[in-house]
């Protein structure tokens, strides 16, 4: 995708990152490869750090992928044993990702759940301190709506690809865009959140649960 920030920072900022170990290179290069969405190692660290200031225990994610945000989670928890339930449509993926769990050896603190995200949160209690939403951009506000309350006063709810590869910021908009530009607001505008967007790769929104 188009980078946010411009060639030159963006080759900086790679090139400072602390080296990833054996497998989340393979995972790299898979998602490369096979055209898997992922958050890539300067979402991954960013989401790291948050994950480790709040002290998050509970954890849910929107969107597992291959499994490459949730093992980033799952590091930055193992110190106090939190726990991460995480959300995927499609099976076939679900089963890369937990193969990559097991190889991660988090496995035990993370419990991959295949199905529809919006009926599978119905199934869950919560409360979450940690929210990570990744999936169809179309359901961004409807996943929010659902997990909101969910989320203990004081939790975070991280959104990716808020930015949309700078689209959000040009004239001309296909209908994903516009869905991504209406979520952005709505999260800003929120009564019940205190939001910043952070132009890190495609954009990460963090929202405080107020």
């Amino acid at each position: 995708m188009p980078g946010i920030t411009s060639e030159r920072i963006e080759t900086y900022l790679q090139q400072i990152l602390p080296e990833r170990d054996g497998l989340m290179q393979r995972m790299e290069a898979y998602a490369d490869e096979h055209e898997v969405p992922i958050i890539g190692p300067l979402a991954g660290s960013f989401l790291f750090a948050i994950a480790k200031l709040i002290q998050a225990k509970n954890i849910l994610e929107g969107g597992t992928a291959i499994g490459y945000s949730a093992i980033w989670l799952a590091r930055a928890i193992a110190e106090w044993n939190g726990k991460i339930t995480t959300l995927e449509i499609n099976p076939k993926t679900a089963e890369i990702a937990r193969k990559n769990l097991t190889e991660a050896g988090v496995q035990k603190r993370v419990e991959v759940v295949v199905g529809e995200s919006l009926d599978l949160i119905k199934k869950l209690d919560g409360p979450f301190d940690l929210c990570f939403i990744d999936i169809d951009k179309h359901q961004y506000r409807a996943f929010l709506d659902a997990v909101l309350p969910k989320v203990r006063k004081g939790g975070v709810v991280l959104v990716d690809n808020v930015l949309w590869s700078g689209k959000v910021a040009e004239e001309k908009r296909d209908e994903t865009t516009e869905h991504v530009r209406k979520f952005n607001d709505y999260v800003m505008k929120h009564p019940q959140l205190q939001s910043v967007i952070v132009p890190l790769r495609d954009g990460i929104s963090v929202s405080i649960k107020k």
